[in-house]
């Protein structure tokens, strides 16, 4: 799966409830929120083969309750891939056919196009021999569809909706890296303001910033001006969205020193991930090249733990040589 197919997937199964209210609002009216929702897609794992029909796509299965009391089955496709294929409603087919074979639920099945063809429309799936025929037919949304909407979308404070937005706007400025930065501030700027929980934002951001990327002089021209008006609005030195990217970064790189660990079996690899896992995050939070001096003291740490400490006074420490003290007070 590819970075854009794992921003969209996660922002579905976080974003259910909102992503049906702005794409299918008359399948949203129709289910009881306040029984909940319970994911199925380990079940679908197991029905689904990506060597059989076509490439990759973003899909999950969730169970539902309609306001008849009756228990609903979604299944969800988002087509993420920028070209053509054309066994994509085969296999929307393949999938649907396969739940109902196996489990005898009932699938609503959905697809959403975020593709950059504007002719491309798939909808349905059919195939005949010899007065034989069958036909199958899926809700689908069309994202480029919604560029008109552009404004109000940005401007939504329905989570699906600012993601289309970031979508639409990564799309208008494929071409035009300077064009992209200055909507990303923008955007930003207005879902700062739009009244959403603070963990919704830094949620966002995080998708967003996964969606609209930028090469590495804009990234950091990017920051430089999102930190001046972090300023201006009198933030704190270390933001909640700085906050929220370091400790996903720190996630995964615990996840990934654990896996390496246990591969090598040895205590000094793991140390020696922590101790490159520090110096990155350094130099991603205070944006400035770390000193020599610095860099030989962390990458001659063999104890786990102490790095481990390290790691969590970035969370404290309000410049690089505040944190440098704190690490070697002598």
């Amino acid at each position: 799966m590819t970075d854009l197919d794992s921003i969209w997937k996660e922002a579905l199964e976080r974003y259910l409830r909102p992503f049906l209210e702005f794409f299918f609002p008359a399948i949203h009216d129709q289910i009881d929120w306040t029984r909940g929702y319970e994911w199925l897609n380990n079940e679908l794992h197991k029905l689904t083969r990506k060597d059989e029909v076509g490439g990759r796509i973003v899909d999950v299965l969730v169970k539902v309750w309609g306001k008849n009391g009756k228990e609903r089955w979604l299944l969800i496709h988002i087509e993420v891939q920028g070209s053509y294929e054309a066994v994509f409603p085969q296999r929307m087919f393949v999938y649907h056919y396969r739940i109902f074979n196996r489990f005898k639920r009932r699938v609503c099945s959905l697809a959403i196009l975020a593709d950059d063809r504007p002719n491309w429309r798939p909808k349905r799936y059919s195939h005949a021999l010899w007065g034989c025929r069958l036909t199958f037919t899926f809700p689908s949304v069309k994202l480029l569809d919604l560029l008109p909407r552009l404004p109000e979308l940005e401007a939504s404070s329905n989570p699906f909706a600012i993601l289309t937005a970031s979508h639409l706007l990564a799309y208008q400025t494929r071409e035009d890296d300077v064009q992209r930065r200055l909507r990303r501030i923008q955007l930003y700027r207005r879902l700062s303001e739009s009244g959403l929980s603070r963990d919704d934002i830094e949620e966002l951001f995080h998708l967003i910033d996964g969606i609209m990327t930028l090469p590495k002089p804009e990234e950091d021209l990017f920051w430089e001006e999102w930190e001046r008006w972090e300023q201006e609005k009198n933030m704190p030195h270390m933001t909640s969205i700085e906050r929220r990217g370091l400790e996903r970064g720190l996630e995964r790189g615990r996840a990934e020193g654990k896996a390496e660990g246990k591969a090598e079996g040895k205590a000094e690899g793991k140390a020696e991930g922590k101790a490159e896992m520090l110096l990155r995050a350094l130099q991603r939070h205070y944006r400035t090249a770390l000193p020599e001096e610095l860099v030989g003291k962390i990458r001659g740490t063999a104890a786990e733990a102490l790095l481990e400490e390290w790691l969590d006074l970035i969370f404290t420490t309000s410049s690089l040589e505040e944190f440098q003290r704190r690490i070697d007070p002598s």
